[in-house]
Order: structure tokens, then C-alpha cells, then sequence
């Protein structure tokens, strides 16, 4: 027999592998050819159907072992080179081609070849489908259908933007597209050779196994995977895979594998930006609550303790401000890759934000254990840290609490452990502190007291009292200073040392010394418009409020409210308040005397400020701290320092206040050095608004009087 020249190739052109069943031999791609014979990919006949027998009218003992193209030879020498380019290219071929018999009778013949692997002999096979074309009714609609299916199936299949196999029954690949070979990194020949499974990371194999096993049995399936690249690298798909049907039996499966890796990376993205700390890459306070409740679930099992360290470092505002955040973060980085690198893995080293970090330590043995972690960890964070060309240093204030003995759950442990490390960081200096019961009472109470000076603002229980200051040269009272008081219904007045320092630490000290300065600019201008000869009246300033943004135009509304001489207000400000970013005090300064208001810097001597600021402050008045002045008569440490701030000031053009003068001897020596004014309790003490007007119109000292009206 030979074949009849005439094939139609179109369908040799642009095709590429596709997934087909093995060892399967009722296998075919077109519904109604059934495989009438298989050979080996040498051409070698190794099966021959009785349907073989009855087209082509040749036994099966006379042909397997044979050479197909022996058997049936071509009248075309490109017959089965085509057929041999497409089994090479797609491991298929599919046409029709006229036979010639020995009666030199031309039937015409459709013909299908599919390359498949033999699980059992791990070798490629070749099914060969055929069918009398007489046979098929409706030659021209079914071979019109049979060229539509298979152009429509190339389309779909080689030129799918996602990855497209084709499985045997053993879950074996047969072909797969160009997507599949790009996504995966193999060419598109090796994975014909591929089973699935060889694909598939091992975190996914289970999902794949049932998936298929449900397949296998007529569900499809879809999944989240994970596969292996040719390099080894994980990437993640989304999988769906589909029974493939001839014959009303499942021969096969289509398989369909979206790379979602792009998008699986935006998820885990967006997963460790909920979950961990932008700027340190360290688990944040979610992970944070999540971690210790593993941690404590564990303790409980084994009936162990969880340690919780709260660490906040010292004195970071000043760095973070004067140097810039920049440098600020980078020194944060470096005291978490210092802690991370310290603890175990089963410890957990958190950023809540700010300064603050928390350390959980897993099973431990005591608070001792604790303890002894804290000490090496503040070791560690004090250890100089090179931040651009700046060498750093920093410490931390650490407090500890023990799970079960201090809390039972992680909210409980935070809390105390934070206790803790508020009484250590009171404590003025670096320390460690384990958390005691008492702590929690105190903290109590210091939240009932911010309750209580929230409400004294609004329910009128703020007072001032007024301690007046003498001019030492003129014996003439010259201003007076602004003093809170809290009215308190139950503990009775209490002093600024009682309650300025909470207010600092929750912010209400804006709205406290707004309303201080409001009521005794309000005051001073209402005794001016009384007849009162015109002294200054001096308000003191918070480091809060002179970082704040609206500080200048604050000052400016409470001289338009009252309609008051800005020459006669002063404003205290301390040296620490200065810390920080000094080009921005120094421009806030400015604007300030730019209103016409008077400067002064409080308790100098006490602070940190640098004297080569001081000459750059628009300053008019320095206000010596009475720490150097109760002294002064009996310690010569103190009495030099009086005096050469006395000589400096004075060499400055800035007038000298002593603070806290209480006896004569005092008074003479500050009179000798030349000290411009003095205030203390030896000229009077702070007194309600009432009873300084007393004073002012009926006190003596040193036979000096003071004139209340012009």
C-alpha cells in the first residue's frame, strides 16, 4: 500500500507540546478515532488492533516489529518527515492522506499520531489513530469540524498567557505551552519527560496529590500552590486542573497554572507591613501580642514563666532633634539588630514605636534570669554606635515583669512591665527594675490625679499666686512672677512640683500655661488700668510650649486680649528647654522680641545649655538658681559660681536675678558682686493676687517702700 500524495500540512505549521494520556490505548485528541496502532518513536510497530487489521487489511503477526514506514510505505518521501517534524515539535500530527491498496483502489484515510510515555518502560510511544474517511458521515461537516477543533485547540492551548499541560492517567506530563516552559524555566521538550509532581515544592505535594485523586475521579480542582523553578527558586501559582474525557472514560487531565507570584509577593508585602515595624523590620505590637500568646500557651504546657522586658531609651528626643531623625533612625536600626542579635530564637524582639522596644523571653527559670538578660542587653545598647561621622552613645531604662507571677496574659504583662520601666527611668539614671505590685497602685493614683488636673483646668480650680522681685539698686519692686497653684477640693493647695511635671508628661501643660500666661497678663493689665505703676509681670514657659508651633502667636493673643504693653512680659524659659533643636529656639526667641517681649532664662546653672549659645539667645535677664544661692555665704564652690555668672552676665549686658534669697547675709553678698535683683522669701513669698496688692501698698524692708499709685 502506498499513500497518495495530497496531505494537508497547515496543520505541520505552529504547533507546540500539549499534555496527552500514556499507556493508555484508547486514548485520541478528535472524538470517534479510536488508536489502531502504537509504535515505538524509531517508527518501530510494537501494537496492531484488529481495526489496523481491517483498514489496512494486513495480521498482526506479520507487521509488529516492523518499520512502519516499511509496512506502509509512502508515495511522498516528506510523508513521514512531516509527520516526524510534528511528533519532534508538538508530539503530535493530525491530517487526512489517501491510500492506495493492492487494487490500486484510493481510499482516504484521517489520520491522528500522539507521542506518549509509558510510565512501565519510562519510553516515549507513539499512538496512531485511523479511520476510513467513507467511514466518517459527513466528510465535509466532520472534517470542517475536525480542522476547527484543532486550530480552535492550538489557539487556545500554545498561545494561553498561563502555563498549559496536559496529564496522563499516571499524572505525567505528555506536552505543555511556552508559557509553562517561561514560567518554570525548563524547555518545553523537557518537560514532556516531567511528571507533575516534579514541579511542585514540597509544602504543596499533599494539596496536589488529593487534588488529582479527585480528578481521577471527575472533580476538578483549584488551588494556591507552590512550585520549583529549573534554578530551584519557589513560585507560587494558582492551578486548575480538569478531567479530560474520550470515550466517556477519563484519559487524561488539563491543567492550567497562573503565575500569581507577583501577586503573592504584594500580599506578603502588605502581611509584614501589618505586621512588623517599617522602619526596624521588627515585629510590631500586633505580631507582638501574637507571639507572646504562642509563648504563654507553651509555658502553660510545661509549666514554666515567660520573661517581658520594656526597654525605653534615655534621653533619645535629644538626639533624634539635634542631629535630625535621620540620624535618630539609624541609631534606632542599631539598637534592633543589637537586641535581635542577642536574644534566642524563641525570644521575640519588638518595636512599639517611638524609643520603645519589648523583649519576650520564652521559657525561663526565675526573675533573676530576667534580670540578668536586662543587664546584658543595656550593656549592649550603651555600647557607642558610629551613626554617619558621629560616634553616639545612648542607655536605656528596662522594666521586667514574670508571667504567671505578674500577669497572666500578654495585655497584663505589657502593662506591668511598662510600670516597671517608669519607675526606672524616674529613678534619674540608667537602672532596671522588676515590677512590684505597689508600682500599679502608684500608677493608679497618678491616673486619677491627670483625671483630676483635667478637670481642675475647665472647673476653675487653677490659681496664681505672685512673688514679687526688688531692684537692688533702686530698692524698687520691678516685676512680679506668675506662680500655678492647685485648688484641690480634697488635698488643698498644691505647689507646682505636685502636678507641672504630669502635666509635661501628658501634654496638658499647653493648655495649662496658656491659661497661665492668658490670667496673668489679664491680671497685670487690670491693676495697670488700676493705677499701678508699671512693672513687668514674668510667666514661666515649658519646653513644651516652646517647641510648639503656635507658641508665638499663642503669646501674641494674650497681649491683644488684655491690651497689654508687651515691654512689661517676660517670659521664663529654662536652658533645658533649649535642648534639641537650638536654631529653632533661637529663631522662636526672636519672633518673641521681635513682640516686644521680654526673655530670661531660668535656673541657669542647672541645665545642659552650651555658653556658646547663651551670647546667640535674645536674653535679657538671667535667673540664678537658688541650688548655688543657699549656699553661697558658706560654700566657696558656690560663692565662685554666683560670682563669675554675676561677671559674665555683666559682661553680656544681661541683668542678674538671684533666686531663693532668704536671709541678709545672702542679700549682702549678692549686693557686693553686684547682683541686679533679688526674689525670695526673704522680701515675700508667693502670694494670691489680693494680698500682693496688700503687700505692695504696705511692705518695708530695709526701709524701702513701694508707691502703689504714680
Amino acid at each position: 500500500m502506498k499513500y497518495a500524495d495530497g496531505y494537508d500540512d497547515e496543520y505541520d505549521e505552529g504547533r507546540q507540546n500539549f499534555e496527552l494520556p500514556s499507556n493508555n490505548s484508547d486514548f485520541c485528541l478528535v472524538a470517534g478515532l479510536n488508536v489502531s496502532l502504537k509504535i515505538e518513536s524509531d517508527w518501530t510497530i510494537i501494537e496492531w488492533s484488529e481495526r489496523a487489521e481491517d483498514i489496512f487489511n494486513l495480521r498482526a503477526q506479520d507487521v509488529i516489529g516492523r518499520d512502519l514506514r516499511q509496512v506502509l510505505p509512502s508515495a511522498s518521501n516528506s510523508f513521514y518527515e512531516t509527520v516526524g517534524d510534528g511528533l519532534r515539535s508538538v508530539g503530535y500530527w493530525c491530517n487526512s492522506a489517501a491510500l492506495i491498496n493492492t487494487e490500486a483502489t484510493v481510499n482516504q484515510i484521517i489520520w491522528q499520531f500522539v507521542t506518549t510515555f509509558d510510565a512501565q518502560t519510562q519510553r516515549k510511544q507513539i499512538c496512531v489513530s485511523a479511520m476510513p474517511q467513507s467511514q466518517w458521515l459527513g466528510t465535509d461537516r466532520r472534517m470542517a469540524s475536525l480542522e476547527a477543533v484543532n486550530d480552535i485547540f492550538d489557539q487556545l492551548f500554545f498561545n494561553h498567557p498561563d502555563g498549559v499541560l496536559f496529564l496522563d492517567r499516571n499524572g505525567n506530563i505528555v506536552t505543555a505551552n511556552d508559557a509553562m516552559a517561561k514560567f518554570t524555566g525548563y524547555l518545553t521538550e523537557e518537560l514532556s519527560s516531567l511528571s507533575l509532581e516534579s514541579l511542585i515544592a514540597s509544602t504543596s505535594l499533599r494539596t496536589i496529590k488529593n487534588g488529582l485523586n479527585g480528578v481521577w475521579n471527575g472533580t476538578p480542582f483549584t488551588a494556591e500552590i507552590v512550585l520549583l523553578s529549573n534554578a530551584g527558586r519557589l513560585l507560587d501559582g494558582a492551578l486548575s486542573v480538569i478531567p479530560n474525557y474520550a470515550d466517556n472514560r477519563i484519559n487524561g487531565a488539563h491543567v492550567i497554572i497562573k503565575d500569581i507570584s507577583d501577586q503573592k509577593e504584594d500580599q506578603r508585602r502588605i502581611l509584614f507591613l501589618a505586621t512588623h515595624d517599617v522602619l526596624t523590620g521588627l515585629p510590631n505590637r500586633r505580631l507582638l501580642h501574637t507571639r507572646m500568646q504562642h509563648a504563654l500557651e507553651n509555658a502553660r504546657r510545661v509549666h514554666g514563666k515567660v520573661g517581658v522586658l520594656f526597654m525605653d531609651l534615655n534621653r533619645f528626643k535629644v538626639i533624634n532633634d539635634s542631629l535630625g531623625h535621620d540620624r535618630g533612625d539609624e541609631l534606632l536600626c542599631a539598637v534592633a539588630r543589637r537586641l535581635s542579635e542577642a536574644v534566642r530564637e524563641v525570644d521575640t524582639v519588638s518595636r512599639l514605636g517611638g524609643d520603645e522596644f519589648v523583649v519576650v523571653l520564652g521559657i525561663v527559670d526565675s526573675a533573676d534570669a530576667i534580670i540578668h538578660v536586662a543587664h546584658t542587653l543595656a550593656a549592649l545598647v550603651s555600647q557607642p554606635v558610629t551613626v554617619g561621622s558621629d560616634t553616639l552613645q545612648i542607655s536605656t531604662s528596662i522594666g521586667a515583669a514574670l508571667f504567671p507571677d505578674d500577669g497572666i496574659n500578654a495585655n497584663e504583662l505589657l502593662k506591668n512591665a511598662d510600670l516597671a520601666m517608669y519607675e526606672a527611668k524616674k529613678s534619674g539614671a540608667p537602672f532596671i527594675r522588676l515590677y512590684d505590685p505597689l508600682m500599679n497602685a502608684k500608677a493608679i493614683a497618678r491616673l486619677s490625679s491627670e483625671n483630676d488636673l483635667r478637670e481642675a483646668i475647665s472647673a476653675g480650680e487653677l490659681v496664681i499666686h505672685y512673688q514679687p522681685r526688688l531692684n537692688l539698686a533702686t530698692d524698687q519692686i520691678v516685676a512680679l512672677e506668675a506662680l500655678v497653684r492647685w485648688a484641690h477640693p480634697r488635698r488643698g493647695l498644691i505647689h507646682p512640683a505636685g502636678f507641672i511635671g504630669l502635666a509635661e508628661e501628658t501634654g496638658l501643660i499647653l493648655e495649662l500655661g496658656e491659661w497661665v500666661l492668658n490670667t496673668a497678663v489679664g491680671q497685670m493689665a487690670a491693676w495697670q488700668r488700676a493705677g499701678m505703676q508699671s512693672i513687668s509681670i514674668s510667666v514661666n514657659m515649658s519646653p513644651l510650649q516652646i517647641h510648639a508651633p503656635d507658641m508665638v502667636e499663642m503669646v501674641a493673643r494674650a497681649i491683644e486680649r488684655s491690651n497689654f504693653d508687651a515691654r512689661f512680659l517676660e517670659l521664663e524659659i529654662t536652658e533645658n528647654s533649649l535642648i534639641g533643636d537650638i536654631e529653632r529656639s533661637i529663631m522662636t526667641l526672636s519672633r518673641l522680641r521681635q513682640l516686644g517681649v521680654a526673655l530670661s532664662i531660668d535656673d541657669f546653672g542647672t541645665g545642659y545649655s552650651s555658653l556658646s549659645y547663651l551670647k546667640r539667645l535674645p536674653v535679657s535677664t538671667l535667673k540664678i538658681d537658688k541650688s548655688f544661692v543657699r549656699d553661697v555665704c558658706e560654700d566657696s564652690d558656690d560663692a565662685a559660681i554666683v560670682s563669675a555668672t554675676i561677671a559674665m552676665a555683666h559682661k553680656m549686658d544681661i541683668d542678674v536675678v538671684a533666686e531663693g534669697v532668704t536671709t541678709f547675709d545672702q542679700l549682702r553678698f549678692l549686693e557686693a558682686r553686684g547682683c541686679d535683683e533679688i526674689q525670695g522669701y526673704l522680701l515675700c513669698r508667693p502670694l494670691p493676687a489680693e494680698e500682693i496688692e496688700i503687700f505692695c501698698k504696705t511692705s518695708q524692708l530695709r526701709g524701702v517702700k513701694y508707691s502703689w499709685v504714680h
